[in-house]
């Protein structure tokens, strides 16, 4: 790009409002200790209910009307104007780069095999978070993919993993792009941060997105702390039909 948005400084993206993380020697000890060491209220007692959903039910949904089916997590399956938009598809084990350690998934089945997936007009991303970009569900998902919609930096890790650059359409805050002829996707602000290693936090940038059919509109927070840009983007794009938000799972 010729010219970096004013989000971006010294090599990395930045939130519009600060995100304060500091905290104090006694605070840092004390959150360390309950991540790694916190009581079994995180963890379901039993498993969790799954509805399977029926690759045959989705094949049959007509074109005039939308339909959502949420797989877990941010994976949403977006059935709109006879497009199909997945949002961070997510259908490994854990959301970790390898296979133990890190956040495990609660059920022992997904409601949707990544094989049972429809053909898609389109992934959306947020961000490069192992739980939002995962590398085995790219690889099982791009060749059925016509297109993928990330925001700025992310195309690195699809182009690396073998997502054919043509696909990929990168975006910053503001920026929208057709799909077809009566789908719009826009990214839009998030207050959040990225980065899959040591030291690669925040140089790829996060985002929301607003999906805007012919009659409906939909937001898609993606990994979002509470800021005005929520505001901002109700006023620029809404009123919407629909909004899918990440709860904000923290305290102090």
């Amino acid at each position: 790009r010729e010219k970096m948005p004013n989000h971006y400084n010294d090599g990395r993206f930045i939130n519009l409002q600060t995100t304060d993380m500091r905290l104090s020697d006694a605070s840092s000890f004390s959150t360390m200790k309950e991540f790694f060491f916190g009581g079994n209220d995180r963890v379901p007692a039993a498993q969790l209910p799954i509805n399977k959903v029926s690759a045959l039910d989705l094949a049959s949904n007509q074109d005039d009307e939308m339909r959502i089916t949420w797989l877990g997590h941010s994976s949403v399956l977006i059935q709109i104007d006879g497009t199909s938009i997945l949002t961070d598809p997510m259908f490994g084990k854990r959301a970790s780069p390898l296979p133990f350690g890190g956040p495990a998934r609660f059920s022992s089945q997904l409601p949707l095999s990544p094989d049972d997936v429809p053909h898609l007009d389109a992934i959306v991303i947020s961000h490069d978070h192992y739980d939002h970009l995962d590398y085995k569900s790219i690889r099982q998902l791009h060749e059925r993919t016509d297109h993928f919609f990330v925001p700025l930096g992310v195309s690195a890790h699809l182009k690396r993993w073998g997502v054919d650059p043509q696909k990929i359409i990168e975006l910053d805050w503001w920026e929208g792009a057709k799909l077809g002829e009566r789908v719009e996707l826009t990214a839009a602000p998030a207050r959040h941060f990225s980065g899959r290693g040591l030291n690669d936090r925040n140089k790829t940038l996060w985002a929301s997105w607003i999906i805007k059919g012919a009659n409906e509109r939909i937001y898609f927070s993606g990994d979002s702390g509470y800021g005005d840009h929520f505001k901002e983007i109700g006023d620029k794009y809404g009123p919407f039909d629909l909004a899918f938000l990440e709860c904000g799972a923290y305290n102090e």
